[in-house]
């Protein structure tokens, strides 16, 4: 990490900073020490540069703007070295003059530079500059030392090179918020196993649908007026026998009507499972980071643990469970109390097919949800889905 301040005891304080975060000081090569020794006298020629001891009357150079400043950062930015740099802006005299000149050396760099203002008010204008040059700065050294610490220490991720798995969105399905029953299609159609399940148009469908699946079921409202079904009481679990069937339909019915949905397209009914585990997953589109996937603990611990990671699309297997690794009720998915431990790479295949979605419909899936997707040792299903297509 190059340092660089208008003060050595600015920079001295950054260098202290370093160890704390895992970073290092470089030694610069003898090419940059060469390269800088018209700016800096012999007893400043290494890190961390101190502005303070620049010569004044040092030739230019015509590629980078601001004389022994920018030369000085450009030349460091460019030793093998250093994989990043730090710079500190205090309430030095011409500090706009200090951050044009840094930002032309930032630009002609394919390495970080961090802009730390330290100068209150007074570096308003430099903050100005930095943000219309497209460059950020932090107001504190603490958040620059955890960005840069984050930056150092990651991982190279693994390419994710895995054929697009599935057909993405089939072209049947309409804009807008899907129902379940077409979210459960847009899963089905890429590969992720959903419960077994059948649209009943109406509740002598629905007795008949019970029948076929043999167990209690869970039958649910089908509407695209309806996105929290559990919220208005358009959701009825364990149901068993015709009767009972029969019974349940007309009560999501009524409970659809008094939250100002008179008709139901249908009802959609699906076996009941018995999980070891539930996790969410989705997709979400950021307009800053585009099409991301998301895992994190499903069920009634989504709002309880906001236990969540997050990853830009498309994903490798292996960035997949770095994924689930991150989770802090990762030890759910081990066995916990006698149950059988998860089938992480059969929860990864998911995730990596969901990546798959995202990148492949070009903004089209605007937020895609899974919750709860049940986990019983390897047995991995989703049990409830909803979407939204542009």
């Amino acid at each position: 990490m190059a340092v660089f301040s208008g003060s050595g005891g600015g920079g001295a304080l950054l260098v202290d900073g370093l160890e704390a975060h895992g970073l290092t000081l470089p030694q610069l090569s003898d090419a940059t020490v060469q390269a800088i020794s018209k700016v800096f006298p012999p007893t400043h020629r290494q890190l961390p540069f101190d502005f303070g001891m620049l010569n004044p009357q040092a030739e230019p150079d015509p590629e980078v703007k601001g004389g022994g400043v920018g030369i000085a950062v450009d030349r460091a930015m460019s030793d093998p070295a250093v994989g990043a740099g730090l710079l500190l802006l205090t309430t030095q005299p011409w500090q706009e003059k200090v951050v044009e000149a840094a930002i032309s050396a930032a630009d002609r760099t394919n390495k970080p530079l961090a802009f730390v203002q330290g100068a209150g008010n007074h570096g308003d204008i430099a903050r100005r500059m930095l943000r219309e040059a497209g460059h950020g700065y932090f107001d504190s050294p603490h958040d620059a030392f955890k960005v840069l610490a984050v930056l150092a220490h990651r991982k190279e991720p693994e390419p994710a090179t895995l054929p697009v798995t599935g057909c993405g969105v089939p072209d049947d399905l309409p804009s807008g918020f899907l129902t379940e029953p077409d979210a459960r299609k847009l899963l089905e159609a890429n590969g992720i196993p959903t419960t077994r399940w059948s649209f009943a148009k109406d509740a002598d469908a629905a007795v008949r649908a019970a029948q076929e699946i043999g167990t209690a079921v869970a039958i649910k409202a089908v509407s695209a007026a309806i996105v929290h079904k559990s919220d208005i009481g358009a959701v009825r679990l364990g149901v068993q026998g015709d009767s009972a069937v029969h019974d349940a339909c007309e009560t999501i019915a009524q409970a659809a009507r008094a939250a100002g949905v008179p008709k139901l397209d249908g009802y959609l009914v699906t076996e009941m499972w018995r999980a070891d585990a539930e996790l969410i997953l989705g997709i979400q589109n950021d307009p800053e980071f585009g099409p991301l996937v998301m895992v994190g603990a499903g069920g009634v611990l989504v709002e309880l643990m906001k236990d969540v990671q997050l990853r830009p699309a498309p994903l490798s297997h292996a960035m997949a469970r770095e994924m689930l690794d991150g989770l802090r009720s990762r030890a759910l998915l081990n066995g916990f109390r006698g149950r059988p431990p998860a089938d992480l790479d059969a929860i990864a295949d998911v995730l990596v097919r969901l990546g798959s979605i995202a990148a492949a419909s070009n903004g089209r899936v605007q937020e895609l949800d899974i919750n709860p997707l049940f986990v019983a040792g390897n047995r991995i299903v989703a049990a409830d889905a909803r979407a939204t297509l542009a």
